[in-house]
């Protein structure tokens, strides 16, 4: 990896944001965890809290080499250029996190296996915090496992952050967009929104300038490549935005909530409604959610926010099959209109 770098930062990982995997103890699943910054880390690993008179309760990451040749990791999400620095807490999986006497490696490489002896393979005793240095690694991402059964408790991971990260919008002039550290989209010819809710047919957005990390957000830009300057700081919009950041996981209806991909319909770009139909939205890309039932089938843009319901809207996922037509202003399509108003190709006209 290669660029200017703009300062080392660091994110942390609280194991008590720990959500327990799905399967069983011998095979645990997929669980999930959240640092400080809002990145969503992925691991195949069980959670285990320690009960104790002598200590509080404490949520740990449990690793299990030796479990019937089932691979245990944890996965960092993707962070600025390139991992410095890992720091961890290990443990015997019968201790808490400053109990133990046992020696304890572990391991961080780009795959989902032991790493080679050397940088990314450190050993320490249980109980104590132990430090990865991986910068000659040149990783931005990468998995921890561990030697025998042990337990894994909080994580900092320090790493290069660059002085802009780039940004790519389509010709259909709008795209989400999600990073993990601030940014700032002054003099950057993009225009940044998040997404507040909808009055009709139409969303309300605000334009932002600085965001928190992580802030999922709606971009609008003449199709082309751009530069965002990372800052050091932002605005947190957590609170009122409707986006959500993907997980590069399948989105699917969900009982008391509406969900939209972007998409597009017509040759402009939209907001689709997910039906019975999931669609899968990237880590660094957003979707629009509303914890309520909401009628409307489509949401659009500026002069497109009147056309609603149209029918074929396409997930930019999927080749274009654009669906042509007349509609009412209820976005219904009408295979044999008569006198009225109607959209065509996101215009309104009037058969007399």
């Amino acid at each position: 990896m290669s660029g200017n770098y703009l300062w080392a930062s660091e994110v942390t990982l609280s194991t008590t944001q720990i959500k327990a995997g799905t399967g069983s103890s011998e095979d645990p699943g997929p669980c999930k965890a959240t640092d400080n910054k809002g990145n969503v880390w992925n691991a195949y690993a069980m959670k285990g809290t320690i009960k104790n008179s002598s200590y509080p309760d404490y949520e740990s990451f449990i690793i299990d080499k030796s479990s019937k040749g089932v691979f245990y990791y944890i996965q960092l999400p993707v962070l600025g250029n390139k991992i410095n620095k890992i720091t961890l807490t290990v443990s015997d999986v019968s201790k808490p996190r400053t109990g133990g006497d046992n020696i304890i490696t572990v391991y961080f490489s780009n795959s989902k296996s032991t790493a080679a002896d050397g940088e990314g393979v450190v050993s320490g005793k249980s109980g104590k915090s132990i430090t990865l240095n991986v910068s000659s690694l040149d990783l931005n991402t990468g998995y921890i496992t561990a030697s025998g059964r042990i337990r894994i408790w909080d994580i900092s991971v320090t790493y290069d952050v660059p002085t802009v990260v780039p940004v790519t919008v389509s010709h259909y002039e709008w795209a989400t967009f999600v990073y993990n550290e601030p940014l700032d989209f002054s003099g950057s010819g993009v225009n940044a929104y998040v997404v507040n809710g909808h009055e009709g047919n139409a969303l309300t957005k605000e334009q932002v300038t600085q965001v928190a990390p992580n802030t999922p957000l709606l971009l609008s830009a003449a199709s082309g490549n751009y530069n965002i300057t990372v800052a050091k700081s932002g605005t947190s919009y957590a609170e009122s935005n409707k986006l959500v950041a993907g997980e590069g996981e399948a989105i699917s209806a969900e009982a008391g909530k509406t969900k939209y991909v972007l998409s597009v319909a017509d040759s402009k770009a939209v907001f689709k409604r997910i039906g019975s139909t999931s669609a899968t939205v990237g880590t660094n890309k957003a979707y629009l959610q509303f914890d309520e039932e909401v009628s409307a089938p489509v949401f659009g843009f500026e002069e497109w926010a009147e056309t609603t319901g149209l029918e074929s809207v396409i997930s930019d996922h999927c080749p274009e099959t654009t669906a042509r037509g007349y509609y009412n202003l209820a976005g219904q399509r009408v295979a044999q209109p008569v006198r009225g108003l109607y959209i065509v190709d996101g215009r309104k006209i009037v058969i007399p």
